[in-house]
């Protein structure tokens, strides 16, 4: 009597969809992993935060370029390392925006009502003043007639560290938008930071859309 006939080794069709279909899975699992790496890296409160500070002396040449200061520079989070968002200030000022803090006004302004006036106008203001602008190896960007114009910007331009955001100004304007007195700066620091005076957790601690 002949014995069993060996069956022949073929493709195992169930294995290899389950080996399939593992891999797969990895490969899906890697993608969600770098997406949610990109999100958190750009646009997550859980990134590390670019905090600016401080106030710095700047040049403009006849082209209008500006030239980033080394200090700042470095504080820009990697997503924005070579472009930045440049918008018209609520006072005769430019803001810089970097991509992640954009994001978040962005939302606040585009919520926006279209079928109010008052709003569809405030709406228009900002982002027909904002703008991407790129950034050279060195650091520089070029700032347009028109965003000059509304900052009163010249040949000496004073770069300013306010916290999530940079302001650019014209020196000469900047000082009659800051407190000038121990008193006045102690007076707006009871207003709206002390909690015992309304502050931090009271009614009068309200930031406007798109502040910083």
């Amino acid at each position: 009597m002949l014995g069993k006939f060996p069956q022949k080794q073929g493709f195992n069709w169930k294995k290899n969809r389950e080996c399939g279909g593992k891999k797969w899975e990895e490969v899906e699992d890697i993608t969600q992993t770098i997406r949610r790496f990109v999100l958190i890296s750009c646009f997550s409160d859980d990134a590390n935060m670019a905090i600016f500070t401080g106030e710095y002396e700047c040049k403009m040449d006849a082209k209008g370029r500006l030239l980033l200061p080394a200090k700042i520079k470095a504080r820009l989070p990697e997503c924005s390392k070579h472009e930045i968002i440049l918008a018209r200030g609520f006072e005769p000022c430019l803001t810089i925006y970097t991509k992640e803090e954009y994001e978040k006004v962005y939302q606040q302004f585009s919520s926006l009502s279209a079928y109010n006036p008052d709003q569809r106008k405030l709406q228009r203001n900002f982002f027909r003043g904002s703008v991407e602008i790129e950034l050279d190896n060195l650091g520089r960007f070029l700032i347009s007639k028109r965003l000059a114009q509304y900052a009163q910007l010249d040949k000496d331009v004073l770069i300013v560290g306010a916290g999530k955001v940079l302001e650019i100004w014209n020196p000469d304007v900047y000082d009659d938008h800051v407190v000038d007195t121990p008193e006045a700066y102690s007076e707006l620091a009871q207003k709206y930071l002390d909690a015992t005076h309304g502050g931090i957790n009271g009614e009068e601690n309200v930031s406007p859309a798109g502040a910083a």
